[in-house]
């Protein structure tokens, strides 16, 4: 499914999205808390679902093939985590919904490709 897709039909709100966010397609989610889940990751097209708003979460979204991040919880992206996600062009999302509602929204907008 497009990312762009996600983000209109939820509502989400963005905080940074590069110019080929319309292209990126997402096929996969993961929900976690913590990096280390995450560098075990071997899905394609990944979107992260955390409420981590650090610098490190990005960097770590980098090596995998996450395409995208959504934060959770009302948190918002900070400068530092905007930047990084610029220079890899990895667009960053929010939203007042809880990893596990953000979770069941997605994964029924991707079921019902």
């Amino acid at each position: 499914m497009k990312l762009s897709e996600i983000i209109k039909t939820s509502g989400f709100n963005v905080f940074y999205a590069p110019d080929n966010t319309e292209e990126i397609n997402i096929s996969s989610v993961a929900v976690t808390e913590l990096l280390s889940d995450l560098l075990m990751n071997t899905c394609e097209h990944l979107l992260l679902i955390t409420s981590l708003t650090t610098e490190q979460a990005v960097r770590s979204a980098g090596i995998t093939d996450v395409k995208a991040i959504i934060i959770t919880n009302g948190k918002t992206a900070g400068k530092g985590m905007k930047i990084i996600a610029g220079d890899l062009g990895i667009p960053l999302i929010g939203t007042e919904m809880s990893n596990y509602e953000t979770a069941l929204v997605v994964g029924r907008l991707i079921k019902d490709i």
